[in-house]
């Protein structure tokens, strides 16, 4: 009975802890600067029974080969409206923006003045269109009469789907820690194309990509720590 009290006590702790938060579970992704690499990726998961799972990713450091660490722990919503995370190896604190971001603060749960500092972005749920800007650092071309490629990425069911300009495409992919990610064979429409070299240049740069990240309103995919496809967050359309 004991037991089963306190199991039902951390439940309701993570349901109220969980107010404000939007349905749970749900994950956050970022980047923080690092001093010996272009990065390091995070991917935090929030769990409705106040568990969380955090991912790190030390992007390629010294020009070596990533590292990947793990952390696991407990969180809860303080008195001051900021989240704790409570890991065996210390304790983390950050803030909810009103934009639903979370922002690290300090070890004493200060808010860090520094533009280096960048909040972690709910994953999209399918919700958020993404437009292509810059495809193997080149930027793309808004004067040519043509739509700008796009995707949308379903968190939930591991699901992409977008538009190349021309063609529309869909499929899986998969990620993994802070940062991994790849998508699966897409199926796509067969329409002719006044651009096909940008079409087939764009498919295979998401065909290519290792890592995944997610700066404010901007979306990256890499391979192998190089980028190949950048984009920016838009709207999504309302639905009727």
């Amino acid at each position: 009975m004991i037991r089963r009290a306190l199991l039902l006590g951390a439940l309701a702790s993570g349901t109220a802890a969980a107010a404000g938060l939007g349905p749970l579970p749900a994950h956050w992704q970022g980047t923080l600067p690092c001093a010996d690499c272009p990065g390091i990726a995070q991917r935090l998961e929030l769990r409705p029974d106040g568990r969380f799972v955090l991912d790190l990713t030390y992007l390629q450091p010294k020009g070596g080969p990533d590292q990947h660490l793990r952390e696991t722990g407990h969180w809860q919503r303080d008195r001051r409206d900021r989240l704790r995370l409570d890991a065996p190896t210390g304790r983390r604190y950050l803030a909810l923006d009103a934009d639903d971001s979370l922002r690290l603060l300090d070890i004493h749960g200060q808010r860090i003045d520094s533009p280096l500092i960048q909040p972690m972005r709910r994953e999209s749920d399918g919700e958020t269109a993404w437009r292509l800007s810059e495809l193997d650092g080149r930027p793309v071309a808004t004067d040519t009469g043509r739509p700008p490629p796009t995707l949308r990425l379903d968190a939930a069911h591991r699901r992409i789907a977008g538009t190349t300009g021309c063609n529309r495409f869909g499929g899986e992919y998969r990620s993994w820690g802070a940062s991994g990610f790849s998508v699966l064979p897409l199926a796509t429409t067969r329409m002719a194309c006044a651009a096909p070299q940008d079409e087939a240049d764009f498919l295979r740069a998401l065909a290519r990509a290792t890592h995944r990240i997610q700066t404010g309103q901007t979306l990256e995919l890499l391979t192998d720590g190089v980028p190949v496809a950048r984009f920016v967050a838009e709207p999504a359309a309302p639905r009727p």
